[in-house]
């Protein structure tokens, strides 16, 4: 659980488009894991000029990002969590409606169960209220009991409960970012595959108060062919112009030459729509403190 660069850029980010923190809850007592260059550029982008000494954890940061109070909610005190309940648990129906932001930096993956503990973040947030979630996406096995998808949370968080995704990023800890595309827009699952621990970044809005989780949340492919649509990017657009080239695929209808190219077509298709350099998934941003 912890504030780290990622997270503060995507906040910063939102209030530079006109977003106001408002009442804070934070899912754990969130540690600030930045370092001092980071940490003295996020004062003095909020308009801080007297720089104190970073505090152990984010709460006075928060505040100082325009934050009116910053409440924090873990399953123990052992930190000093201000609100003590177990995200297995449903919230109680005092704190529905409560919160401007839920901050999840990094605890959604070690609640067990996770379908109530999202339920009751959804729950948390007033009417226009937003959900910032910083979440294990790619290579961060054992870290928690989960790693998530954008698919999931591009379903959880949508008009079925009230919910948008304002904007979806995939972050990597040597700082690149990548905006995500939505795979029900894409009529193609998006997959990720690399070397490299990667956390994704969720910005949603709730636009309308309803009762989250109603109703089923399916993956979008499975829907599509429920309802007898196809839904599939043609092979074509998952190669780069050179693999699409009329000499390649006049060499393709040679035996045996077909055999080979075809399979190493379908290796190379295979890995490059999983990896960020596939451009009609993931689009490279600026995304910085």
């Amino acid at each position: 659980m912890a504030f780290e660069r990622h997270g503060a850029a995507l906040l910063l980010k939102m209030i530079d488009d006109g977003v106001s923190l408002g009442r804070v809850l934070t899912l754990g007592r969130q540690t600030t894991l930045l370092n001092s260059r980071d940490y003295r550029a996020l004062m003095a982008r909020v308009g801080v000029d007297s720089v104190p000494p970073m505090p152990t954890f984010a709460d006075d940061v928060l505040l100082a990002m325009g934050g009116t109070e910053v409440v924090s909610m873990d399953f123990s005190a052992y930190e000093g969590a201000t609100l003590l309940h177990d995200l297995n648990d449903p919230i109680g129906e005092e704190l529905r409606e409560s919160f401007d932001l839920v901050f999840e930096g990094g605890t959604l993956e070690h609640v067990f169960e996770f379908p109530v503990a999202i339920a009751s973040c959804m729950r948390l947030l007033r009417q226009g209220g937003r959900l910032v979630a910083v979440t294990p996406a790619n290579s961060w096995c054992g870290h928690g009991f989960y790693q998530f998808s954008p698919e999931l949370f591009f379903r959880l968080l949508g008009p079925d409960n009230g919910f948008s995704v304002v904007e979806m990023y995939v972050a990597l800890s040597d700082g690149r970012c990548y905006r995500v595309s939505d795979p029900e827009a894409l009529r193609e699952r998006v997959e990720l595959r690399g070397r490299h621990p990667a956390l994704l970044l969720v910005h949603a809005r709730r636009d309308e108060v309803r009762e989250v989780l109603a109703q089923q949340t399916f993956q979008s492919d499975y829907s599509s062919l429920w309802n007898g649509n196809v839904y599939s990017v043609s092979a074509d657009a998952k190669l780069p112009a050179w693999a699409r080239h009329e000499s390649l695929r006049r060499l393709l209808e040679k035996a045996p030459a077909q055999v080979m190219l075809r399979a190493f077509l379908q290796r190379y298709r295979d890995r490059r729509w999983a990896s960020l350099s596939n451009r009609l998934v993931y689009r490279k941003v600026n995304l910085k403190i």
